[in-house]
Protein backbone atom coordinates (compact mmCIF):
# COMPACT_ATOMS: atom_id res chain seq x y z
CA UNK A 1 0.00 0.00 0.00
CA UNK A 2 2.63 2.39 0.66
CA UNK A 3 4.54 1.90 -2.26
CA UNK A 4 1.37 2.38 -4.36
CA UNK A 5 1.16 6.23 -2.63
CA UNK A 6 4.70 6.68 -3.25
CA UNK A 7 3.69 5.74 -7.02
CA UNK A 8 0.76 7.98 -7.27
CA UNK A 9 3.04 11.13 -5.18
CA UNK A 10 5.47 10.74 -8.14
CA UNK A 11 3.39 10.30 -11.08
CA UNK A 12 1.75 13.81 -9.68
CA UNK A 13 4.73 16.21 -8.25
CA UNK A 14 7.64 14.68 -9.78
CA UNK A 15 6.40 13.73 -13.23
CA UNK A 16 8.72 16.46 -15.11
CA UNK A 17 12.45 14.62 -12.90
CA UNK A 18 14.11 11.74 -12.41
CA UNK A 19 12.73 10.05 -9.48
CA UNK A 20 14.98 6.95 -9.14
CA UNK A 21 18.40 5.63 -10.55
CA UNK A 22 19.20 2.27 -10.90
CA UNK A 23 22.70 1.09 -9.67
CA UNK A 24 23.35 -1.89 -12.26
CA UNK A 25 22.36 0.01 -15.26
CA UNK A 26 23.45 3.62 -13.84
CA UNK A 27 20.13 5.37 -15.81
CA UNK A 28 17.68 7.71 -14.40
CA UNK A 29 14.08 7.07 -14.32
CA UNK A 30 11.34 9.40 -14.53
CA UNK A 31 8.19 8.00 -13.05
CA UNK A 32 6.68 7.24 -16.22
CA UNK A 33 9.50 5.16 -17.42
CA UNK A 34 9.54 2.89 -14.33
CA UNK A 35 8.09 -0.65 -15.16
CA UNK A 36 6.90 -2.62 -12.45
CA UNK A 37 6.75 -6.35 -11.27
CA UNK A 38 5.16 -8.60 -9.14
CA UNK A 39 6.36 -11.45 -6.77
CA UNK A 40 4.29 -13.50 -4.88
CA UNK A 41 1.88 -10.94 -4.76
CA UNK A 42 4.04 -8.04 -3.93
CA UNK A 43 4.73 -5.59 -6.48
CA UNK A 44 7.96 -3.85 -6.76
CA UNK A 45 9.38 -0.74 -9.15
CA UNK A 46 12.00 -2.42 -11.44
CA UNK A 47 14.14 -0.76 -13.85
CA UNK A 48 12.86 -1.41 -17.16
CA UNK A 49 16.20 -2.55 -18.70
CA UNK A 50 17.64 -5.11 -16.17
CA UNK A 51 14.92 -5.76 -13.65
CA UNK A 52 17.00 -4.71 -10.56
CA UNK A 53 14.37 -3.28 -8.02
CA UNK A 54 14.38 0.56 -7.28
CA UNK A 55 12.07 0.63 -4.64
CA UNK A 56 15.43 2.16 -2.18
CA UNK A 57 16.11 4.51 -5.01
CA UNK A 58 12.32 6.00 -5.26
CA UNK A 59 11.75 5.82 -1.18
CA UNK A 60 15.34 8.58 -1.09
CA UNK A 61 14.25 10.57 -3.70
CA UNK A 62 10.50 11.24 -1.72
CA UNK A 63 12.10 11.75 1.31
CA UNK A 64 14.78 14.31 -0.31
CA UNK A 65 12.59 15.88 -3.11
CA UNK A 66 11.62 19.60 -2.32
CA UNK A 67 8.40 19.21 -5.32
CA UNK A 68 7.34 15.66 -3.48
CA UNK A 69 7.89 17.50 -0.12
CA UNK A 70 6.14 20.23 -1.16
Amino acid sequence: MLIQRLRVLLLHSCRDHVVAYCPTCRQGFSPRELGSDEFKGRRFHVCGQCGTDLTTSLLAHARSCRAALA
